[in-house]
């Protein structure tokens, strides 16, 4: 079952980006995945709090205590912790190629991880998840109802690796290093948007979002003379702009 859409977004810099939303059989494919992994998680929390019980009066509270605890945290921490360390990809939807992104394109913060997970509750235990899959399936941007709380998207990706190691220009230009320093983190961020999701855009929109970029950051970069074509331009820029950061 693949429902996968396209999401349209304008930046703040001008510049449109297409995102693949996520479709909900990739979606239930992750939280299966997700879910086998928290049942394994809680058979052994079980096991240990059974087995704490066993040890008198004073070490069952502790161990009840201690359990519940630790189940919360499973239930709701992992996604959490994923979410926000690791990208938006969980282990399931690492497995899927989908991730948790915001609204606008950007990562996930803790905060919104926070409140996406908390209404899963709402989402998944009625009905088997019935609420949660007539949301996403309703949706022009196909988020359940913890998505639409904390403005977040599930989207298909395409790089499973760094884009930083694919993005680099094809060779050293001559003269002077360039200096980067005008550019801001934020276009940064959108030259690494743009490849990172390079393939799935079309090629249309491609060329026209390469020549705005270009427009925009030619004129910032010192000693940048060397490239003609506008897209190894804006790798190079990219790649240097990380090159100093790493530095």
């Amino acid at each position: 079952m693949q429902l996968d859409d396209q999401l349209r977004i304008d930046t703040p810099e001008g510049v449109s980006l297409t995102l693949n939303l996520a479709g909900l059989g990739s979606r239930i494919a992750a939280g299966l995945l997700d879910g086998l992994i928290q049942f394994v998680v809680l058979i052994i929390i079980t096991l240990f709090a059974t087995a704490v019980l066993a040890q008198g009066s004073l070490a069952s509270a502790a161990g009840i205590g201690l359990a519940s605890a630790a189940i919360s945290i499973v239930l709701i921490g992992y996604y959490i912790l994923f979410e926000v360390l690791n990208n938006g990809k969980t282990v399931g939807k690492l497995a899927a190629g989908i991730q948790v992104v915001r609204d606008d394109g950007s990562p996930i913060t803790f905060a919104a991880s926070m409140i996406r997970n908390l209404i899963r509750i709402v989402d998944w235990l009625p009905a088997a998840g019935a609420a949660g899959i007539i949301a996403i399936m309703s949706s022009s941007k196909q988020q359940r109802l913890g998505d639409m709380a904390a403005g977040t998207l599930v989207i298909r990706y395409r790089f499973p690796k760094p884009i930083v190691a694919s993005m680099a220009p094809p060779a050293q230009p001559p003269g002077p290093r360039w200096d980067v320093s005008a550019v801001t983190q934020e276009e940064a961020a959108l030259l690494r948007r743009l490849f990172e999701r390079w393939t799935t855009v079309p090629a249309e929109q491609r060329t026209k979002m390469v020549e705005t970029l270009e427009q925009r950051l030619r004129p910032k970069v010192g000693a940048a003379t060397h490239f003609e074509n506008a897209e190894e331009f804006l790798r190079w820029v990219l790649a240097e702009k990380v090159s100093r950061e790493e530095s």
